[in-house]
């Protein structure tokens, strides 16, 4: 609302603003409207919120190639590799509010830590199979926190994107699975006793 009369302060370093509200039929209110600072630690909070979903997705993931693959000690090494992930989130959510903020905690101590582990995924399974373990590891641990994290309005959308990618990698190994001869002998090629 602009002031009924404008005068030169008498020290001349300012104005004397005069509102006349005697007659003025208004819906506004009075006051002052300032600018919102941006919160440091809304964007960490937004993508932190996202990554447990992800961490999920990468668990799974893991626990699924490292049982099929037979890896040695699979599901031991699953539950190492998830608690690292893990770590990198919470280093992650302390870093940004101590040190970096959130973009320089991303690339200087999550964005190693990601690719380091998808690079060790990648050696223990080996082949086709590991290098689409490591690269889901890192949409679900980068992309997805991130993207959904920090576009609101399509979350659910991101989330149901990466489900899309599980199931699709997981039935991959699975039709891979049944295709495989299997080692066992069956019952009708077991010699008769």
């Amino acid at each position: 609302m602009s002031p009924t009369d404008i005068k030169p302060s008498p020290d001349g370093r300012g104005s004397l603003l005069t509102y006349r509200l005697d007659h003025a039929i208004s819906q506004k209110g009075m006051g002052i409207s300032l600018p919102t600072l941006p919160q440091p630690g809304a964007t960490t909070n937004a993508v932190l919120g996202e990554a447990e979903r992800g961490w999920m997705l990468i668990v799974a993931a893991l626990l699924l190639t490292f049982t099929l693959s037979e890896v040695r000690r699979g599901p031991l090494l699953g539950v190492l590799f998830a608690s690292a992930i893990a770590l990198a989130f919470g280093l992650l959510g302390d870093f940004s509010d101590l040190l970096f903020g959130f973009w320089g905690t991303a690339l200087m101590v999550f964005l190693p830590l990601m690719l380091s582990l998808a690079w060790l995924v990648k050696r223990m399974v080996g082949g086709t199979r590991g290098c689409a373990l490591a690269g889901l590891m890192l949409v679900f641990g980068l992309l997805y926190p991130a993207a959904a994290g920090l576009d609101g309005d399509r979350q659910s959308l991101y989330l149901n994107v990466c489900g899309f990618l599980f199931l699709a990698f997981a039935a991959w190994q699975l039709a891979d699975e049944l295709r495989a001869p299997s080692e066992e002998p069956s019952v009708s090629t077991q010699p008769a006793q």
